[in-house]
């Protein structure tokens, strides 16, 4: 009985220093997980803000190249006054203005894109496509979307307060070539995260996307 008793005795725990060490290491690899997720929440959230930049960017970019590639002419720009001759600088444009070509009853006459600034705290810059239906709106020197009931249609997600789908357009411009024949348009637009969005740099991402478009029905 006395032996079993001493037996029991001679069992020995952890010491301090064991105890300490263990701690120790716990500490590091907890560490080293949180690091590794934290990274890979910060990557999920610029991936989800690159992937609506990209999806705005190429919705617009396509819109536009169809819609000025089957366009009639162009009708009016920012520089139109000064891009007459071959030398001219027609470059800074902020909107465009396309004529349809052979519109039926219900298309509209026209097809202005460009770059709204609304107030700063309320919508993020936007890019919009005004339509009317009226010919006597599309007549230069006019702008349809300055025109009574003409309404500015949002191509770019506008919303201020949603940090993961709001986009701000940071520069829209038309760099427009009559002189050639066809006319080219070069379209070059810069994309950014909302600026309603979260200060932290998971949350920060800009796009640059460029093409450039003939106007196929050009005559």
């Amino acid at each position: 009985m006395k032996s079993k008793a001493l037996k029991y005795l001679n069992i020995s725990g952890f010491t301090l220093i064991e105890s300490l060490i263990s701690i120790a290491l716990l500490a590091v690899i907890s560490t080293i997980a949180i690091n590794i997720f934290s990274s890979a929440v910060q990557s999920y959230n610029k991936a989800n803000i690159l992937n609506e930049l990209q999806q705005n960017g190429n919705y617009v970019i396509t819109l536009m190249e169809q819609k000025i590639r089957n366009a009639e002419e162009i009708i009016n720009y920012e520089t139109i006054g000064a891009c007459s001759i071959p030398s001219a600088d027609c470059s800074g444009n902020t909107w465009v203005v396309i004529k349809t070509k052979n519109p039926g009853p219900t298309d509209p006459e026209c097809i202005e894109f460009g770059l709204a600034s609304p107030n700063p705290g309320v919508k993020n810059p936007y890019i919009y496509m005004a339509e009317p239906t009226l010919s006597s709106q599309c007549v230069f020197p006019s702008r349809p979307s300055e025109a009574a009931g003409v309404d500015k249609q949002e191509l770019t997600n506008a919303n201020y307060a949603d940090p993961k789908s709001g986009v701000n357009i940071t520069s829209l411009e038309f760099v427009i070539d009559t002189v050639k024949d066809p006319p080219l348009v070069e379209i070059l637009i810069s994309l950014s995260q909302g600026e309603g969005t979260s200060s932290r740099p998971q949350y920060h991402a800009d796009i640059n996307l460029k093409t450039t478009v003939s106007l196929r029905s050009y005559e």
